[in-house]
Parts: structure tokens; sequence; C-alpha cells
């Protein structure tokens, strides 16, 4: 069953509910960030003050202040994770939101981070989509998500998946969650444990409403069900291929024009085909995948790969850079959706192409 952290705020609970906590749960280690955290907001609330000769005497009064009134072993947020039985003593949500998206500030504004915390993004899929879920969140971005993934994590995927060897065999959604949460314990998380069919896919866009949704499986099936509800409930859809050395990336604006065409018009037909025919050969799906990307997409090596599939190979290569590479660009993609800007259309980002003298690219 999937668990999320136990939180105990200093506005709402008291040492008596910390005391609770700790007769109630096993807990391996204690880990006190708080003091160092508090100095941490210190900085960056005064700037100005850092490397003065008064920068300490100016600290202490600061953090006494911050404390006055307060049982010092309840100040700040006391939060439990049953996973690791850690219990970890950190600053509050708002405080701790404010430290951690700092650097961010004058790349992205005040108010362009608080629209951004406050959106909600669904994740159809989560081995690729696991590290953009995960970039999201360290980027300060949807606090609220969406995780569907009923596959488990597998030891062949941690050639692109960040997840610790003691995951293997765990559910890619909640193993995509615990990376969340540990860095961000009070997100707000919807993991969505079973096989994603067309009659709980409609979960996915109901409430809460995801403002835009990531789309990374390999049902063509559910690719295509899925976009038909994107387009009625106006929800954009972002979908990553991996192929090589090269990112192909769809934004499929529904939001702004409900009569874009699936995958951005590049498959012609095959949508209606495929559920024309749902019981097709695994040949099709492959030939089929091939149409979806577009075979002058596709490296060499990787279409090569396509015909293994069941023969020498188990399922299609997939390479780190390149997950990490189309997770960054797809970071910046959300970005600019939920800020309201127009980013639609497809992008094929071929490394060898990029990287070369005489790129348009090159310096």
């Amino acid at each position: 069953m999937f668990e999320k952290p136990i939180i105990l705020s200093w506005t709402q609970h008291t040492l008596a509910d910390l005391e609770r906590i700790k007769q109630t749960y096993p807990i391996w280690k204690t880990v006190d960030i708080f003091e160092r955290q508090l100095g941490e907001f210190f900085v960056i609330t005064h700037p100005d003050v850092v490397g003065s000769e008064e920068y300490e005497q100016i600290k202490a009064v600061y953090v006494k202040k911050w404390l006055a009134g307060q049982e010092k072993h309840l100040a700040g947020a006391w939060v439990y994770f049953s996973w690791s039985g850690v219990l970890l003593h950190m600053l509050d949500e708002s405080e701790y939101t404010t430290l951690r998206t700092n650097r961010n500030r004058n790349l992205i504004t005040q108010e362009e981070q608080e629209v951004l915390r406050n959106s909600c993004v669904a994740f159809v899929g989560l081995s690729v989509g696991s590290n953009i879920a995960v970039s999201l969140s360290y980027s300060g971005i949807a606090n609220t998500m969406k995780l569907a993934d009923f596959d488990t994590l597998d030891t062949s995927n941690l050639n692109r998946v960040k997840a610790p060897l003691e995951q293997v065999g765990l559910q890619k959604a909640e193993m995509t969650a615990r990376l969340i949460y540990e860095s961000n314990p009070f997100a707000d998380l919807v993991c969505f444990l079973d096989k994603i069919t067309t009659k709980n896919l409609t979960d996915i866009t109901s409430n809460p409403r995801p403002s835009l949704i990531f789309e990374i499986m390999d049902s063509f099936e559910i690719k295509i069900h899925l976009r038909r509800l994107a387009r009625a409930e106006k929800i954009p859809v972002i979908m990553v291929t991996n192929l090589g050395d090269r990112v192909l990336l769809d934004v499929e604006r529904y939001d702004l024009n409900p009569q874009t065409e699936f995958f951005n018009g590049r498959a012609g037909n095959v949508p209606d085909e495929m559920l024309a025919h749902p019981d097709i050969s695994a040949e099709d799906k492959h030939a089929y995948a091939v149409a979806l990307a577009g075979v002058e997409h596709i490296p060499a090596r990787a279409q090569e790969s396509v015909k293994e599939i069941g023969k020498s190979l188990i399922g299609r290569p997939q390479l780190m850079s390149t997950v990490t590479t189309a997770s960054g660009l797809c970071v910046y993609l959300a970005k600019q959706i939920l800020l309201g800007n127009s980013v639609s259309g497809s992008w094929l980002v071929d490394f060898d192409k990029i990287f070369r003298p005489g790129s348009p690219f090159f310096i």
C-alpha cells in the first residue's frame, strides 16, 4: 500500500504528538537539520549582512528571536519516512519552500514560482517519466502530481532510472513518490498503482484536474484513449521518445486548439487503424512504434534494435544520457506551458547534429 510521510508541524502538533510517533513507529535514524536550515534561511533573507563583522551576532539574535515562544524540539516540522525509518527535523513548509527555491530567483520570478508550484501535473508511465517528475519537483514545479504506472522496477531499468538497488521490485509509482517525498515531504502526490485501462483512465484527468499530462508509455491503445480524454478536457500532452542519441518531443496543445491532431498529425491514420484492430501482432506493434516516431527520425542502430525485440532483445534500448537530457527539456517545456506560453509542435533533438563543427549551435 502506498505510504506518505507523517508530518508534525509546530503550528498543529505538540511534543506529546512527537513522543507518540517515537513510541509507535520503528525509528532507525534521527536526523536534525533544523537549526542549520534556519541559519540558511537567515542568509537568504539577510544577504546584505553576510560577510559583515556583525554577521554572527545578528544571526544569533535572529535565531533566538525565531525560536522565542516555541518549544525548541517542536519548532519547524518533524517528518517520519516509514520506508526508511528516518525521523527528520526540518523547517516547516513555508520557510522550506522559500529556502528550496531561492536559487531559482530572478531566473523565475516569485509570482511565476508560485504559479508553477501550485500547478498539478500528471504522469502516465514512470520509467523516463520518473526522471521528469523528480526534475520538476526539484525545480519547485507542480507540488501536486498524479503518478500512474502499475509496473515494477527491474534491475535493467537502472541504466536510465535513478533508484537504489533495494527498490528493485517496488512499483515505479511508489519509487517515484519516495524520491520526491525525500526532497519535498510536503508534496501532494496521488499514485495510481493499478494497470491503466480505458475504464480507469478518467481518474487521471479528473479531480484534481492536471494542467499538463506527460505520456511516456508503451500501450498504443492507452496513448490514443488518453489523447481523446485530454482533447475533451482541453489538457495539453507532452510525449517524449528517446531514440538512441536523439530525443523526439511532442507537445500537443489540446488546451489551445481542441482540433489538434494526435501526435501533431505525424502518425497519419495509425491511431484509427490501431483502435479498429486492437488485437495486433508484436510485429505490427513495432511497425506502429516506428510510424509514431517517424522512420526518418530513428537512427539506424535504433531501427535495428526494434527488429530484435523478442529475439535477441527483451525491450527497446535507451540511454541515461538521452533520458537525462530529455528530462531537462521537459522541465523547460512544462514551465513554458504552465506560465501560459503557447509553445506547441514537435522537435527532434539530435546530439550528433548539435555537436559537430559547422553546427548552428557551434560557437
